[in-house]
Parts: structure tokens; sequence; C-alpha cells
């Protein structure tokens, strides 16, 4: 009797992993549509950046930017409302300056913006992509976009948005609950 439980589980789990939706380059231009030739992510299924580039600026502290988005995505899953949800990605989009609604604030829709120059330089956007672990489904990305990081500068913003972004969501409880029911809903 015993043994068979067991076999049971085991045929669960394996059950469970047939159907785990991989987070693929493909999955993510079905996402994000034509923003996909401007998004920066990490992809947690593959562990990895998908470009060295943001913003045609080569981004630095690649290794602190992978902690840092592994400390973000350990620190929402604590959520209650991630109880049966995990991060796939981590996302960022440049936008236009005069478009950010500054940090934590939110945007519905944003384009993004692939302009050398703006009124006051460059920001950023940020998002996340989630799976049902219960499905192993990735669920649809959430329209609202949380703003990230302004500079006056392209490289500056490549530099620091991902680092920055984390820490300060990290400190606000009260952002980092309206993020999580962003992407929960």
């Amino acid at each position: 009797m015993k043994d068979s439980k067991v076999d049971n589980i085991g045929k669960n789990m394996q059950q469970k992993a047939s159907d785990f939706e991989r987070l693929s380059d493909d999955k993510m231009r079905q996402l994000f549509g034509v923003k996909y030739q401007a998004v920066l992510f990490y992809n947690f299924d593959a562990k990895k950046w998908n470009a060295e580039k943001f913003i045609e600026k080569p981004m630095l502290g690649v290794l602190n930017n992978i902690d840092a988005a592994n400390s973000l995505k350990a620190n929402i899953e604590q959520c209650p409302e991630f109880k049966n949800l995990e991060v796939a990605a981590l996302v960022f989009m440049p936008i236009a300056s005069e478009k950010y609604p500054g940090f934590g604030g939110f945007l519905s829709n944003p384009s993004f913006c692939m302009r050398q120059y703006s009124f006051n330089g460059q920001a950023a956007v940020a998002t996340i992509v989630v799976r049902d672990l219960n499905s192993g489904k990735i669920l649809p990305v959430s329209p609202f976009w949380i703003g990230a990081g302004k500079s006056m500068t392209r490289y500056g913003l490549a530099q620091s948005v991902v680092q920055s972004f984390v820490k300060n969501l990290l400190k606000s409880d009260a952002i980092k609950r309206d993020f999580v029911a962003i992407n929960t809903r």
C-alpha cells in the first residue's frame, strides 16, 4: 500500500513537470508583441539576461544584476498572493522621460522609446512574467508597468536601473504590495 502511494506521488510530479511551460524567447515575443524588441529581461528558467545591452548601452555589474533579480523573485514569492504563482521573468522597458510616472507610479500599456534623446534623458518601467504553479502555464502579462528608474543619460540608466529598481521596491512595502497586486489579478 505504501509503495503505491509513493508511485502515485511520483506520477503526479511527472505529470506536473510535463505541463510546466518553460519561458522561451518565442513565449516572450508572444507576450510582449512589438515591445519585445525593446525589453531587457531576466529569464529565471534559463538563468540569464536576454541581452548584454540595454538601450544600446552595455550593462556593467551583470552578476550584481542577477543577484538583484533573484532577490526580487524570492521576496515577491513570499507574498501570500504568490502562494500558487512564481516569477518567471523580470522585465524592463525604456520609455520617454516625459512619460515617466515616477518611481512606483504605474502606466497602462506604455510605449517603448528607443530615441537617443528625449526631453530629460531616458527612463524605464518594469513588470514581471508570472507562472501559475497549479497549471504550469505562463500567465498573460499585466497591462500595468511600474516606474523603475530615470537618468539624465542612457548610459546611466543602463548601469543603474536593475539594482536601483530592486533596492527601492524592496524598501517600500506599499509599492511592493501594489506591484504584486497588479501582477496577480
